[in-house]
């Protein structure tokens, strides 16, 4: 009678896999080549950090990406960003003339996300990548004796050859961490909103940011 007796209660008390869980892995197995597909639009604001909050003004981000779902938990993106900042330096020369202008910042990286289902609505994400970074400095005004540039501050000294424009190519990396919403347990799509830490290794100082994104995510 024992044997007999045991598979019935280990069946009976064994813990049920949870709803979220169930509906995510069933999805992946079951949806095909489209269920493997990541993507996700968003756009927020980027605070500059550290030397960079210095003349650069808050700036806005717009950031889409695409790539493939290894399993409900992890995923790897390709992601474009482009950040837009004014920025304007202090009066220089003793008077009230001030350097001026935009700063963009775009960048190709590839971004490895790891996933976790808090409830059937409710989830976050860390992620951490790097990859390559262009920034473009576009003056609109400029003060005779004095070279400045958004990143490092203004200085004593000959502007460059061109400065109406300056563009420098680096690497970075990033990290950062976010919260979705999940309208459905069967929806592959949610909004997410998050925050991350960006690292520049510019010359002769590095630079950072914080971008605070909102957006959805399949």
């Amino acid at each position: 009678m024992l044997p007999a007796v045991l598979p019935v209660y280990a069946a009976r008390f064994s813990p049920p896999e949870s709803g979220s869980a169930k509906s995510d892995s069933s999805a992946l197995e079951s949806g095909g080549l489209s269920s493997r597909l990541a993507w996700e639009v968003g756009t927020g604001f980027t605070q500059p950090n550290g030397n960079a909050s210095t003349l650069l003004d808050p700036g806005w981000n717009v950031r889409v990406g695409g790539g493939w779902k290894f399993s409900r938990q992890l995923s790897v993106l390709a992601e474009y960003e482009f950040d837009r900042f004014n920025w304007e330096s202090p009066p220089l020369a003793g008077g009230s003339s001030r350097a001026n202008g935009t700063m963009h910042l775009w960048s190709v990286v590839v971004e490895p996300v790891w996933r976790h289902r808090f409830t059937t609505h409710f989830g976050g994400y860390a992620e951490g990548g790097g990859g390559f970074y262009r920034l473009t400095t576009n003056y609109g005004n400029t003060v005779p004796g004095f070279d400045c540039n958004p990143l490092f501050g203004c200085f004593p000294e000959p502007p460059d050859a061109d400065p109406s424009r300056v563009t420098s190519n680096q690497g970075g990396v990033n990290g950062g961490i976010g919260l979705t919403y999940q309208t459905s347990s069967t929806s592959r799509w949610c909004y997410y909103t998050e925050v991350r830490f960006t690292w520049l290794d510019t010359h002769p100082e590095t630079a950072a940011f914080f971008p605070v994104s909102f957006g959805v995510r399949w």
